[in-house]
């Protein structure tokens, strides 16, 4: 009785779909923490310094585009799924400082304490200044004021 077998063609046809299944899942996985860390990003203003923040985004839909791209054309699937996972945990380590600064500041900004400062603004009696926008200059030594 001859045994039955997949022929070699077809199960590497199902190898190329299991794969194209899972880089599929981490492209989900990926555009979901790209997406909520270019959120915070922009919500927060942080890494906002000479656009900074939109190179970080603009590096995250570069990446998304590759993966995709690799994925359609079931080409170096197994290098697809590696830059996936690692920048899958590069965007999760990301997001988790990014959210972790968030906090720290949140926390930082609730617990801190500020005062008010009244000042007031004495003029001579015989002066013509009847409002605070026709002060041109102050004099903050009391000793002068005397004189």
């Amino acid at each position: 009785m001859p045994k039955h077998r997949r022929s070699k063609s077809s199960r590497s046809y199902s190898t190329k779909n299991v794969w194209a299944i899972v880089n599929s899942c981490l492209i989900a996985l990926f555009i979901l923490l790209a997406g909520l860390t270019s959120y915070l990003l922009l919500a927060n203003n942080i890494l906002n310094v000479n656009g900074l923040n939109w190179i970080v985004i603009a590096l995250f839909i570069g990446v998304t585009l590759l993966a995709i791209v690799l994925t359609a054309t079931k080409k170096l699937q197994r290098l697809t799924c590696l830059i996936l996972l690692v920048a899958s945990v590069f965007v999760g380590v990301f997001l988790f400082a990014t959210k972790s600064t968030i906090d720290a500041t949140k926390r930082m900004n609730e617990s801190s304490f500020y005062s008010e400062v009244e000042m007031s603004v004495v003029v001579n009696k015989d002066s013509a200044i009847n409002n605070i926008k026709e002060v041109d200059k102050l004099c903050t030594d009391p000793q002068k004021l005397d004189k």
